[in-house]
């Protein structure tokens, strides 16, 4: 069940370096990633530009126009979203990785670029997307949030001078238009290359964007729970690194293979 849980999270890189025109050779490039020895995650590529993510729950095909990212189509299965246990046995015990010939498609994620090739707008319906606001050094200052043509919430970015995310704020706004903090999550950095911002042009603000790796997170909620549920939640991760300075090692239980 970790690996299944470690799935979910999932789901839901140099000391100083420029998201644009980045190449890197084959072995920068991450081919698979292990959770206590199994493998979970596959990675294709085209000439450094990743076309496929692939693994046991969901299978994800990336789509371009020249280098620029256009729409990425999801395949899930989506039992793995069930609160019945015996459904969540099934998709464990599954041996066939989920693939578009043996499942359908979930959705589609569409990218919409402004002025200098900037984002401005991702949708996965005609009523549900996102729209991008920008500081002054070009990068995701605030991704609001629409559904059905109402604000519904949206998250502050806060950088540090590599470009690294050291604050995200997370706001839920109401139906009279009022916004409310929720959480927000604050971060600390070893110095190393962060193998997953060959992944930049998905614009996965943080994960994908962030030079160097997360080595401390610190999620702070900011509304009322349950008195067995902690307000102020800490991880930290401890990396083993390649002699390139890549992570080959997450907390002993996660591997990556490049």
């Amino acid at each position: 069940m970790k690996n299944l849980l470690f799935i979910f999270n999932a789901i839901l890189l140099f000391s100083s370096c420029e998201k644009d025109n980045i190449e890197y050779d084959d072995s920068a490039l991450v081919k698979q990633v292990f959770f206590d020895s199994e493998l979970i995650y596959e990675y294709s590529y085209n000439g450094g530009q990743i076309t496929e993510e692939k693994s046991k729950y969901y299978f994800t095909r990336y789509n371009y126009n020249g280098s620029r990212l256009i729409s990425c189509d999801h395949y899930v299965d989506t039992r793995i979203f069930s609160s019945n246990s015996s459904v969540l046995d099934l998709v464990r015990d599954r041996e066939e990785w989920v693939n578009p010939q043996n499942t359908l498609k979930n959705s589609t994620m569409t990218y919409y670029y402004g002025k200098n090739s900037r984002l401005i707008k991702s949708s996965n319906s005609d009523t549900k997307y996102s729209l991008y606001s920008y500081d002054i050094d070009s990068r995701i200052s605030r991704q609001t949030f629409y559904n059905n043509q109402k604000r519904s919430g949206y998250i502050d970015y806060l950088y540090d001078e590599k470009g690294n995310i050291i604050k995200k704020l997370h706001y839920f706004v109401s139906d009279s238009g009022a916004p409310t903090l929720q959480t927000t999550t604050e971060y600390e950095f070893d110095n190393k290359h962060n193998p997953f911002r060959v992944f930049s042009t998905f614009i996965t603000t943080g994960l994908h964007t962030n030079c160097n790796n997360i080595t401390k997170e610190i999620y702070t909620l900011h509304f009322e729970v349950d008195p067995f549920v902690d307000k102020v939640q800490v991880t930290e991760n401890v990396y083993e690194y390649n002699r390139l300075g890549y992570p080959v090692r997450k907390n002993k239980t996660i591997e990556y293979r490049y």
